[in-house]
C-alpha cells in the first residue's frame, strides 16, 4: 500500500482567506504600530517608547490649554483645525525630546517579552490620544467597532494598564 494521498489545501486556504478578510484594517494598523514600537524597544531600549507614551497625553492636555493662554489663545482658538493639530504635534515633539533626555538611562535593548509589552502599551496610548484629536485633521478615521473598544468607558482602564505595562 502506498501513502501517496493528495492533500486538499483549498479548505485551509479558504479559512485563512476568510479570516483575514474579516479582520478590520483598524486592527491591522494598530498591530503594525505595536509591532513597530516593540521592535524599536527591542533594538534601542525602552526610552523612546516611554517618552512617547508620556509625551502624548501631556501634549494633548497642553494643546487644549493653549486656547486659553495669554498671547497664543486668541490665535489658536480662531485658527483652523490644521493649525490646532500643528500645535499638538509641535508640543508632542518638544515634550518627546525633553522626556527622552529625562528617561534615557542608557539601556541598549530589552528582552523580547518586555519589548512586546512596551510596544503594545505605547500603541494603546497612541490610539487613545489619536481618537481624542479633532476628526477634521486626521488622515484616518477608525471604525465604530474599534472606537467602541477604546471608548470613554474603557479609556481609563486601557491607560492604567498601558502605564503599568511600561513600568514592568
Amino acid at each position: 500500500k502506498g501513502y501517496n494521498i493528495a492533500m486538499d489545501f483549498s479548505s485551509v486556504m479558504q479559512f485563512i482567506t476568510s479570516t483575514l478578510a474579516s479582520v478590520s484594517l483598524d486592527w491591522v494598523i494598530f498591530a503594525g504600530a505595536a509591532l513597530f514600537l516593540a521592535f524599536d524597544a527591542l533594538r534601542a531600549g525602552p526610552a523612546r517608547v516611554t517618552a512617547l507614551s508620556i509625551a502624548l497625553p501631556i501634549a494633548l492636555l497642553l494643546s487644549e490649554s493653549v486656547r486659553s493662554a495669554a498671547y497664543l489663545g486668541n490665535f489658536v482658538s480662531s485658527s483652523s483645525p490644521a493649525i490646532q493639530t500643528g500645535v499638538f504635534i509641535a508640543l508632542t515633539v518638544g515634550l518627546f525630546v525633553a522626556l527622552y533626555r529625562i528617561v534615557d538611562f542608557g539601556a541598549d535593548s530589552m528582552p523580547p517579552i518586555q519589548a512586546a509589552m512596551a510596544g503594545f502599551a505605547c500603541a494603546v496610548v497612541l490610539t487613545i490620544i489619536f481618537l481624542q484629536l479633532p476628526q477634521t485633521t486626521l488622515p484616518w478615521s477608525f471604525g465604530d467597532a474599534f472606537r467602541a473598544v477604546f471608548s470613554e468607558s474603557y479609556r481609563l482602564f486601557w491607560l492604567v494598564g498601558a502605564y503599568f505595562a511600561l513600568a514592568v
